[in-house]
């Protein structure tokens, strides 16, 4: 039953952003709009659990298959209703005969003002049928209250949004966060991938201040929608899909990764470009930037001539983007695996990498993350090698050497001025660093436990949950992605600035 307890416990609840990570960059269908379950299907899948089956549909209720059914509601007419949560559909028994009313099956957000039947919801769990000839459906992974017209079958939304948003305007300890992923340094303000809430967002305030209380938050682009839409002639209404990693030059320029719309985007001077890709997914390479075809692009770095490098996760590659506009490969074949150490990069093969930093003295990292590895690409020998991780998922190695040491998917990456690598070690929930002048490793930060606590003591002793990304200032400090714990986490005097 539908009551009010039910409404209120529907919008409490949180998803666990630890394990979006890349829910919008797999490779898309024709469907456009995913909607603001921020993954939360893609999470589901990891599990790694299989689903029970769907059927059933045109047959005897009787025999049909369900899966996590949450209530049912009968109508004035005998007709019964049936939220079967677990296929993200809401099921009509009429006269023992068994349909679909809702839901595509697919856990997601869309089709409001259309069929209930094309549209899209996210574990559906109360019901209630009112007296003006409605279905309300607790639609409780979406946050929203959906209205189905039963007469016509269209759904729309009667309470509820995808936007947990605060805090421009204000101190960043009082904004909202929703799944940040990618930091960056622009002069005196921090930038973030607001991954979940599909914006970027800054930080200002100078390096000192970022460290205390008055860093003051605001929005760059995006209008906190999902779509795919550059704003017109104003960042602030552009829509994109799960922007995961930004970066920025000292001229003011920033690139991020607009993932799940398989596009590269600058912004400069308060102009939102696309600086590679045409919005679906693929391989094209050797042509100009918004000719080329992009796979669930994540890490991005400005290289010393003004190019961009980047992660291309899904085609297993990292690819470049020159100064003159044209694309092409660095290292990776396309196929997903492990090879190359000691070769060319181009021959060697990648496994869904996320990562990607350029050190001042042009030495290219590599989160390679599903190989749990990170390599180095050196451009004056045209070679590949792994620095850290053994390739075995796990976590072990601290105080030996980091070839010996085990990591779990490793993302963001950052060199400092000591030669010093700090890796956000993501599935062990820690800040790794590698003395990259003797080959050492060691946690910085994070105690291997998702979870948060620790604030003001010792940052060994913290809880994380899934940090994404790390960055250094100008006085040494260490900025973190606390992604699953909707923060940007602060560690200071950690070591010198980048080159």
């Amino acid at each position: 039953m539908l009551t009010p307890e039910t409404i209120a416990f529907a919008f409490s609840i949180k998803t666990e952003p630890s394990r979006v990570s890349l829910e919008a960059a797999t490779p898309v269908s024709a469907e456009k709009d995913q909607g603001p379950a921020r993954g939360r299907e893609r999470a589901a899948l990891d599990t790694g659990i299989p689903e029970p089956p769907f059927s059933g549909d045109g047959g005897d209720g009787r025999y049909a298959s369900l899966n996590d059914p949450r209530d049912v509601a009968v109508d004035a007419d005998g007709t019964v209703y049936v939220a079967d949560s677990g296929n993200q559909r809401i099921r009509r028994i009429v006269n023992g005969i068994i349909s679909t009313l809702a839901g595509t099956g697919v856990a997601a957000f869309g089709g409001d003002g259309g069929s209930a039947g094309a549209a899209s919801l996210y574990r559906p769990v109360s019901l209630a049928v009112d007296g003006g000839g409605h279905l309300l459906v607790a639609d409780l992974g979406n946050r929203r209250i959906r209205r189905i017209r039963l007469s016509d079958e269209t759904i729309s939304t009667v309470a509820g949004s995808d936007i947990d948003f605060t805090g421009d305007g204000g101190p960043g300890w009082l904004a909202s966060l929703a799944d940040p992923a990618g930091l960056a340094l622009d002069q005196d303000r921090i930038l973030v991938a607001e991954r979940g809430a599909q914006r970027i967002r800054s930080l200002e305030g100078g390096p000192e201040p970022l460290g205390s209380v008055s860093g003051i938050m605001a929005t760059l682009a995006g209008t906190g929608h999902r779509g795919d839409f550059d704003g017109g002639s104003n960042p602030l209404q552009a829509l994109f899909r799960s922007p995961t990693a930004v970066a920025a030059n000292s001229q003011g320029a920033v690139v991020f990764s607009d993932t799940g719309n398989h596009r590269l985007r600058g912004l400069e001077g308060g102009v939102l470009s696309n600086l590679a890709g045409n919005g679906t997914p693929g391989f094209r390479d050797y042509v100009s930037g918004p000719s080329a075809l992009l796979n669930g692009p994540t890490g991005v770095a400005f290289d010393s001539d003004g190019s961009v490098i980047w992660a291309d996760t899904f085609n297993h590659r990292i690819r470049k983007l020159s100064a003159e506009g044209y694309v092409s490969v660095i290292a990776g074949t396309g196929a997903a695996g492990f090879s190359g150490d000691g070769g060319y990069p181009k021959s060697a093969r990648l496994r869904e990498p996320q990562g990607v930093f350029v050190a001042g003295d042009g030495r290219i990292f590599v989160s390679d993350t599903k190989n749990h590895r990170i390599r180095l690409i050196t451009r004056q020998l045209d070679r590949i090698v792994t620095v850290a991780g053994t390739g075995v998922k796990g976590f072990s190695g601290d105080g030996g050497p980091a070839l010996e040491a085990a990591l779990d998917s490793p993302a963001g990456l950052f060199v400092d001025a000591s030669n010093r690598l700090f890796i956000a070690d993501t599935g062990n929930h820690r800040i790794r660093m590698v003395d990259l002048s003797t080959g050492s490793i060691e946690t910085l930060a994070g105690l291997g436990e998702a979870g948060f606590s620790g604030d003001g003591d010792a940052a060994t002793g913290a809880r994380l949950s899934s940090p994404w990304d790390v960055v250094a200032d100008s006085q040494g400090n260490l900025y973190i992605t606390d992604s699953g714990n909707q923060r940007i986490r602060f560690i200071r005097g950690a070591g010198p600035p980048a080159y």
